[in-house]
Formats: C-alpha cells, structure tokens, sequence
C-alpha cells in the first residue's frame, strides 16, 4: 500500500487529528512510530492571531497518543516556526500548535482524556494495570496526580453541580468527585465518600444553587 492511500484510508477513519497527514509508519520494539506532519500551509501567532505562511525553521515533537489494538503508539511530528508577519505584534518568531496537542505535553490531548477517565473510574493501581493491557504505559502515581490536577472550575462559577464517588484505590479507599454538569469540569474532590463530608463541603460553598 502507498502512502497516498494509507494516508487517506487512515483520514477517513478520524485516526488522527484534523490537520496531520501521516508520511511513515515504523514498527521497532513493539511500539508503532507514526511519523506525520501539518497539512495546513498557514500558521496563526499565539499572541496576535495573524496568520503567516513564513516559515522560519522545522523541528519535530514526539509525544504519545491512544494505542492501537493493545500496541503502544507514538506521534513523531515536524512542526514549525513561522516568521510573524504583523509588524505590531511583539513576537517575531513563533512555533505553530499541533492539532489536539498542547503546548510542550507529551501526551496528545485524547490520550490524557483516557488517562483521566481511568484514573477516575478505577484510582491508581487498579488503573494502571488496565491501562497497561491497553497498551498505555503510566505508573499509579501518575493516575493519582492526574485526578488530583483535574480542577478546572471555580465553585462558585458552578450552576448544575454533580456528584458522584470514585476510587483512590478500589476496594480500599474512596472519595468523592464533584463534577460542574454544564462544563464537564472537575470542581474538588473529597478524601471520602459520606453524607458528611458532602453536607460539609456544600456548607462551605452557599453560592451554589
């Protein structure tokens, strides 16, 4: 099979993120290599949004993404740096964002969606030895430290507030996760799971309905 067609038979399947076109597939110590690159011929500066089509240099960022049938899989991406063309914009150079990739992670962005979904459902070691059939290689200290950077609300900012338990480590140790239903953000966790604890964080927190 050519390139092209891999190319295209993969696009059309939504395997990877909008705006990468893959060039190579490598295999090497069971971990496939998916060497890719933007298909995009424009650029948007992170401060000014102008667009620019100036490419200053080329470097590549490799970070790991979902497996493929229990294979560990890995993004090798060349990306670049674009001369800004807006002559009031403070920054000269900047480096373009790779689709669902943040800035400087080493993990794209469905990828630590998972992470977090198992850390969640299972806690830390449980977790870990799933991800681990999965073809996903993280420890459960990392699970553990992913639940506990997950807040992304402010309680007060929070209309529609869920709540629910989730486990440190199953069958051991439990905890409650709160959960902003119209953001699907992660507002706190609490160290247990008892009416309590609850009543006593919602005390504390009056501004939500």
């Amino acid at each position: 099979m050519d390139t092209d067609t891999l190319r295209t038979r993969t696009a059309a399947k939504g395997f990877w993120p909008e705006g990468i076109a893959v060039e190579e597939l490598s295999f090497e110590d069971q971990i496939v290599t998916v060497n890719a690159r933007t298909s995009t011929k424009y650029a948007a500066c992170p401060l000014c949004r102008h667009p620019s089509s100036r490419i200053h240099s080329r470097y590549t960022r490799t970070v790991a993404d979902l497996p493929r049938h229990g294979v560990t899989v890995s993004l090798r991406g060349q990306a670049r740096r674009f001369f800004c063309e807006n002559p009031r914009c403070e920054r000269s150079i900047f480096c373009e964002r790779l689709p669902k990739i943040e800035s400087h992670a080493r993990k794209t962005d469905r990828l630590e969606e998972a992470l977090l979904l198992i850390a969640f459902e299972l806690g830390g070691e449980a977790g870990a030895r799933l991800a681990c059939d999965l073809g996903l290689l993280v420890s459960p200290d990392t699970l553990l430290d992913r639940i506990q950077h997950a807040f992304c609300s402010e309680a007060g900012e929070v209309r529609v507030l869920g709540v629910d338990d989730f486990a440190f480590k199953r069958g051991h140790s439990y905890g409650t996760i709160l959960v902003d239903l119209e953001c699907h953000k992660v507002v706190d966790l609490l160290p247990e799971r008892s009416q309590e604890s609850l009543v006593a964080w919602l005390t504390k927190h009056p501004e939500i309905p």
